[in-house]
């Protein structure tokens, strides 16, 4: 079955310090892309060892008659699949000294917590762990995805001589399993999780089934491979970087988050970037291909360009569009809304929409000008449609009439778009204007607007502005409930007394 990115299936939350930015498949630091390309390899592997065959049709024996009741939580799932690992070890011609453990604790004070499955190396500090594996009963899309795991490896990065800024992080149930690279991260503070692969099925995995003891074969292979290659690793220090499928850089230090699926950054010759993700090849191309049309319509050409994420061949990961960075300033004046509005009639007299032109995909540059972002929903007048999932409270009440799920884009929706940004700086006579579809008529009442008041808005209208641009996700839909119903969970459960192998706990 074809896998689902993190950020596809589920939300990914940034406004927790534990909680992870999820970006999905196929874009991370150097180690990521190494290790995407040691998957590769390894899940080519097809031929086993008679040996390593029965021990891991036994583990799947066992996963399928171990219960889940009152008396049986995942603690004693985790404990036989940590036992089976480490039998398997051997096998695989592991290195001796290194060792699998089961309910690792970890003392950080008040977030104390154990680690279900882990691999270490004793010699060099039992802490310093090389692969994290949650456990879980089984997989569960309503669920914030197997983040647990992920969230530990946060705390993996503190208190330790120089560790590596990066851990290979697995999960698995009954019905599934997956792994990426958990990483430190965007604006100090925010680690990240990159998905190499995931395998799922809707029943149990099955000892009688030689596909499902193969693969996970496979999988246990790369989760010791995984942790010996971090063991071993000799490359950047410095894991905040970004490369793509090929190990180029993309983005250096430092990296932030700037808006939905987009991040600012560094290119290696230090010039500003910007790297916005797409799910797929298709998807970017049509958005590289709508932003050239408008801006060669508008004259403000900027120049895109495409950057492949590791699987985006068999499009199973991720492409994302580099473009430059653009100055915004604070200092809104009348000339920004002037502009904007020969922007809106210049697309109209195109027969061009913009289809989401709201305030996060507007920059106010400092030369009074200003530049438009976001062209997914760009389109030739009445060819165009909003997004099954788009949200109708995104958008300010003159535009939001017409927003509905998989509608059509109405010709003049950007006019009543700007309707609306007129509304929130005051120019009441420019929103009725805009509503009318009358340019000269819209730049007039700016016009007078700021013979009355100055060309500089009021500071309490440029926060109001700037408060509209303000973005704190990185996701592919919308912020669920669900992910902050997560982490109070998390949180409660973080309060009490944690012992390692503790039956009546709730974790791993």
């Amino acid at each position: 079955e074809k896998s689902f990115c993190p950020s596809v299936s589920n939300n990914g939350f940034s406004g927790d310090a534990r909680c992870p930015v999820l970006l999905g498949k196929g874009f991370g630091p150097k180690a990521y892309q190494e290790l995407y390309a040691l998957w590769t390899k390894v899940s080519q592997n097809v031929s086993f060892k008679p040996v390593q065959v029965q021990l891991m049709k036994k583990l799947l024996d066992q996963m399928v008659k171990c219960k889940h009741d009152e008396g049986t939580n995942e603690g004693v799932l985790s404990g036989l699949i940590a036992r089976k690992f480490l039998a398997l070890l051997p096998a695989f011609n592991s290195c001796q000294e290194f060792d699998i453990d089961h309910q690792l604790f970890m003392p950080t004070g008040p977030s104390s917590c154990d680690i279900a499955v882990t691999s270490f190396d004793e010699v060099e500090c039992k802490q310093y762990v090389h692969s994290l594996l949650e456990v879980k009963w089984n997989h569960s899309k309503s669920h914030f995805p197997e983040a647990q795991a992920c969230a530990y490896a946060d705390i993996l990065f503190r208190g330790l001589p120089k560790p590596l800024q990066w851990v290979p992080t697995f999960a698995m149930s009954k019905t599934h399993f997956r792994c990426g690279v958990s990483f430190a991260g965007f604006d100090g503070s925010h680690w990240v999780y990159s998905e190499i692969f995931e395998y799922l099925k809707m029943s149990p995995l099955s000892s009688s089934n030689e596909g499902d003891v193969i693969m996970m074969l496979n999988f246990f292979e790369f989760f010791i491979r995984a942790a010996e290659f971090h063991k071993s690793y000799k490359g950047e220090s410095d894991q905040t970087l970004f490369v793509d499928n090929s190990g180029k850089l993309i983005l250096n230090h430092p990296i932030c988050i700037v808006g939905a699926r987009v991040l600012q950054g560094n290119d290696e010759e230090g010039r500003k970037k910007i790297l916005k993700f797409y799910p797929d090849l298709t998807i970017a191309q049509q958005s590289i291909a709508k932003q050239k049309k408008i801006e060669e319509i508008l004259g403000r050409p900027t120049n895109p360009r495409l950057i492949h994420g590791c699987g985006f061949e068999s499009e199973q990961g991720m492409c994302a569009v580099l473009d430059d960075f653009v100055p915004s300033t604070s200092l809104v004046t009348i000339d920004h809304f002037v502009n904007l509005t020969e922007h809106v009639a210049k697309l109209f007299e195109e027969k061009m929409v913009h289809g989401d032109l709201r305030l996060p995909n507007i920059v106010f540059e400092t030369d009074g000008k200003v530049t438009l972002l976001d062209y997914e929903w760009a389109a030739e007048m009445g060819s165009g449609s909003f997004p099954a999932e788009v949200s109708q409270a995104a958008f300010e009440p003159l535009a939001a009439q017409f927003v509905k799920g998989s509608a059509s884009i109405p010709a003049h929706f950007d006019w009543y778009c700007l309707a609306d940004i007129l509304n929130m700086i005051g120019c009441k006579l420019g929103s009725d204007a805009a509503v009318q579809q009358n340019k000269v008529e819209v730049i007039s009442a700016l016009q007078e607007m700021e013979s009355e008041s100055g060309k500089t808005l009021s500071k309490e209208v440029r926060s109001k502005l700037c408060k509209h641009q303000v973005h704190g996700y990185l996701n592919f839909g919308r912020v669920s409930e669900r992910v902050k119903d997560y982490f109070r969970s998390f949180e409660k459960r973080a309060l009490g007394k944690r012992r390692i192998g503790d039956s009546s706990s709730n974790s791993f």
